[in-house]
């Protein structure tokens, strides 16, 4: 009977560790497709509850995405510019 509320509280953490690396995951891929998409000449595109900064540093194109959740997550992607 006590380690019922032990097991479901267990669960719980494991399910939102899990979760948080889901949108750590995501959030990689949306800082690399922007990141591909500035190094070709595009603009950034907008994404819902995501926040991108960018940065040119000689040839390299770097874009940050920032989602706040409970913890603020943040994943940096870097390109090589294409072109002249």
């Amino acid at each position: 009977m006590l380690l019922f509320p032990t097991v479901v509280l267990a669960l719980a953490g494991f399910l939102g560790v899990f979760q948080l690396g889901l949108v750590q995951l995501q959030l990689s891929r949306d800082a690399f497709t922007q990141a591909r998409e500035m190094s070709i000449g595009n603009q950034l595109q907008k994404i819902p509850n995501t926040k991108f900064r960018s940065n040119q540093d000689g040839r390299w194109v770097c874009v940050t995405a920032v989602r706040e959740l409970p913890i603020a997550m943040e994943v940096q992607a870097c390109l090589l510019k294409h072109g002249l």
